[in-house]
């Protein structure tokens, strides 16, 4: 019986353990019965709502402020400087450092970058890498972004291409054929979030406001004009007058009978009426600027005149979405560095691509500008104040300072008469010979010492030894060292400060 127990509990620690490696939670095994439709639909709410791809999304870039504030936003990254980082000190690295900067370099960084960061505004980005053989190498020859509507994701979350031959399940795109950059994708969705979605309903309503305003402003915009004829005028008359008054709506300029006249009627009520539209076209742009930038100041005035806290407080959220973009763009960079290690030098360690913040590249332009004064090189002030954000008036450019000799004191507190005057040689003398005298003696003692020591087998006899030699030092010739080295000490300093 107790054997029976023990192959029982060992089969259902052996099943427990299965059961942690086995991923039950799936869409086949779920509810779920969009993993039976092929590849997975997006669940973006608009585009679900309205039964259309994402190709809506990218017709209201067209919008001035939309593509504004998509530059703006794209803007931050593009103009962070980059590096590329080798992956330790050895030579392997650095040649693979390089060979992926020469291959990104090549390959036009900033409209890759300005592809990657498409993932943002519509939730994933897909460019597709075109390899060659190059010189024996096999190289990224081109990288160009793909049209989203192109692809889809199966229950598996993997990329597939919509083809025509399949459109329905579509073909498992290659390894490392397409740099796949998601912006805050998840299991649930791995098509991304967009901030084009958030802006779609903003673009539609400022989009009918528009037009709106448009035709109240065409309507209500001049004063109405009224023409008067006698009572028995005829249907002739009346229709000449009224070609008059549309002519003189355009020139301004009408001939009417000698009987006849115009009234101007002009309501002084429509601008607050047309106000209503210019509110709501800014309410909107606000909307588009605070889901594409996160904030409003950037492009926006403030309401009530703005504040050097509120500036400061949108800045930081916009430099957070700033970083965030540049690690995405890092993230597929590094992914290409290490296909290109892969197939052509897999034992290497890989290089990284690093963007570089505006306290870094200052450090580091500070470091390299140094480097090149020591070396003789002058910048003029005009460098100086456009590189570091300065004034002119806050500094004065001068020489280099220079460095002390080796194995003498550096700058003084004051002033040193240059003048080696016959005193000052005297003390000089005094001062070396005191300092020839205290080390001599210093250095009997030691000898003496050094001497004891050696000649002794335990720390007891070193202490009954010491006990013997006290009586034989001079103690007046250590007192005299003594006070000879303070003299030094205290001339030298009187000398030099």
């Amino acid at each position: 019986m107790n054997l029976w127990k023990s192959v029982k509990n060992a089969i259902s620690k052996k099943t427990t353990k299965q059961s942690l490696a086995t991923e039950i939670a799936t869409r086949e095994r779920s509810l779920d019965f969009s993993g039976f439709l092929g590849v997975l639909p997006n669940p973006d709410p608009v585009l679900k709502k309205m039964g259309k791809d994402i190709t809506v999304y990218r017709d209201i870039k067209v919008d001035a402020h939309i593509r504004s504030v998509i530059q703006s936003r794209k803007a931050g990254a593009l103009s962070r400087e980059w590096k590329v980082e080798p992956g330790d000190a050895t030579d392997k690295a650095k040649k693979a450092a390089e060979l992926c900067e020469a291959v990104l370099k090549k390959l036009k960084p900033n409209v890759l970058i300005k592809e990657i960061l498409n993932a943002p505004l519509f939730g994933y980005s897909v460019p597709e890498v075109i390899w060659a053989n190059i010189n024996g190498q096999w190289l990224p020859k081109k990288v160009m972004e793909k049209p989203q509507e192109w692809f889809g994701f199966d229950s598996e979350n993997r990329l597939r291409f919509l083809s025509r031959d399949n459109m329905l399940e579509g073909e498992l795109v290659p390894e490392r054929k397409f740099l796949l950059v998601q912006h805050d994708a998840s299991y649930i969705n791995p098509y991304g979030e967009g901030v084009l979605s958030s802006c779609f309903w903003p673009y539609v309503f400022k989009k009918g406001g528009m037009k709106f305003w448009a035709t109240f402003t065409e309507k209500y915009g001049m004063p109405y004009l009224i023409g008067k004829l006698p009572r028995g005028a005829s249907e002739p008359e009346r229709a000449a007058l009224l070609d008059q008054l549309e002519q003189m709506v355009q020139d301004a300029v009408a001939v009417i009978p000698d009987d006849g006249s115009v009234d101007i009627l002009s309501d002084s009520n429509k601008g607050s009426s047309s106000d209503l539209y210019d509110k709501l076209i800014h309410a909107m742009n606000a909307e588009i600027s605070k889901a594409v930038l996160g904030q409003t100041l950037t492009t926006e005035m403030s309401q009530s005149g703005g504040s050097y806290s509120a500036s400061k407080t949108h800045q930081e959220v916009r430099e957070d979405l700033v970083d965030a973009d540049a690690m995405l763009v890092a993230d597929a960079i590094n992914t290409l560095f290490d296909w290109i290690c892969q197939f052509n030098m897999p034992d290497a360690p890989r290089p990284t691509y690093e963007t570089l913040e505006e306290e870094d590249l200052q450090s580091d332009r500070a470091d390299r500008d140094v480097k090149l004064t020591k070396q003789g090189l002058q910048f003029s002030a005009s460098y100086y104040a456009k590189t570091y954000n300065l004034e002119k008036d806050d500094f004065k450019v001068g020489p280099p300072p220079t460095e002390p000799a080796p194995g003498k004191p550096g700058a003084s507190f004051a002033e040193v008469d240059p003048a080696f005057t016959t005193d000052r040689q005297a003390m000089e003398g005094l001062i070396d010979a005191g300092a020839a005298t205290a080390a001599k003696k210093m250095e009997t003692i030691v000898e003496q010492l050094v001497q004891f020591v050696d000649s002794v087998e335990s720390y007891d006899e070193l202490e009954n030894k010491l006990l013997e030699l006290a009586p034989t030092l001079s103690i007046d010739d250590t007192v005299q060292v003594m006070a000879q080295a303070l003299f030094v000490a205290e001339t030298w300093g009187r000398l030099n400060g």
